[in-house]
């Protein structure tokens, strides 16, 4: 059952340029339908996770879940060893994932700040001093860095923001805006955990009718590997709040591109399969059940046992 109807504020199209539009037809398909979904939904998606999971979650408490994550499922659908790799290896803060949070705090900035009018490049230096004052993992990487590298970061980050007030129409306060917002869904007792954040999300839903939608910005090329993310994220969303959002959707603030998916009850099925299967092989290889299944391919090139992979550096070889 579809239905007209939105949350989003009115927007002045013709005051935005092509990419803007694009964006609000083709992404958020403002003014579309919005489908009105089951009630029992949710329960339905939840009862098939527990089914699927309930014996492996008897490993784990609600002290100290299973916790999966949209990386986590990523890696071990890409390849058992690459997750394993991952999960072993000491996290480092890289140059590239600390300009990517850096963009997200400085988009959330200039969203939710009053002073609209502000210019990018003021806002990264603003979110780089905050970031840099905070005694966590990224606030000590960019502590360490000389004036000239914390500039340079700054240049990328003040870029990236301006090409997302560039693509993006104005967001107004009343399509309810959450940039970086964790989410999170409990199963099997609270032992296991689907947990997630999301890089943008706007809208609420109305009843049973789906009115949200989520964004993974990316701030390299959004390519179509990444669409179990963003169906992963639709999923909790259901569970936590009873009600689908209405599209999820990939944007690359690099190239301006952009990819949107409406949500249905089949896609959401197939991801709660996508979600069980990924859960167990992590499960299976973590607590040495069998030994990872190994898939070269192009992640060899960043994987962080790729030295002692035979089969990684074959394919690497050519």
């Amino acid at each position: 059952m579809s239905q007209t109807g939105s949350t989003l504020s009115r927007v002045d199209v013709a005051a935005l340029n092509p990419c803007q539009q694009s964006v609000l037809s083709d992404l958020i398909d403002y003014g579309g339908e919005r489908q009105v979904f089951d009630p029992g939904l949710a329960a339905g998606l939840r009862r098939e996770l527990e089914d699927a999971l309930v014996d492996l979650a008897h490993s784990y408490t609600a002290r100290q879940p299973f916790v999966i994550s949209k990386s986590r499922l990523s890696h071990v659908s890409t390849c058992e060893g690459l997750f394993l790799g991952r999960a072993r290896d000491v996290f480092e803060m890289t140059r590239p994932m600390a300009v990517g949070i850096l963009t997200h705090k400085a988009v959330e900035r200039l969203m939710v700040d009053p002073r609209r009018h502000r210019h990018p490049r003021s806002v990264a230096r603003h979110v780089i001093e905050i970031a840099t004052s905070d005694d966590d993992t990224l606030g000590t990487w960019l502590d360490g860095l000389d004036p000239e590298e914390t500039a340079e970061i700054a240049g990328q980050v003040s870029n990236l923001a301006t090409d997302f007030v560039a693509q993006w129409p104005p967001v107004d306060a009343g399509w309810f805006p959450r940039v970086e917002s964790r989410a999170a869904a409990v199963l099997c007792a609270d032992r296991v955990k689907l947990a997630a954040r999301y890089d943008l999300a706007l809208g609420k839903p109305h009843g049973m009718q789906a009115r949200t939608l989520i964004v993974d910005l990316k701030t390299g090329t959004a390519g179509y590997t990444h669409l179990g993310e963003v169906r992963f994220y639709a999923l909790i969303e259901t569970l936590r709040h009873g009600v689908p959002p209405y599209r999820v959707a990939l944007h690359s603030l690099e190239t301006g591109g952009h990819h949107a998916e409406v949500v249905t009850e089949e896609m959401l099925f197939a991801t709660t399969n996508w979600v069980a299967e990924g859960a167990r092989a992590m499960h299976e290889v973590t607590t040495a059940l069998r030994d990872p299944e190994l898939s070269p391919g192009p992640a060899c090139t960043w994987c962080p046992v790729r030295e002692t992979c035979e089969p990684g550096q074959d394919w690497s070889a050519g």
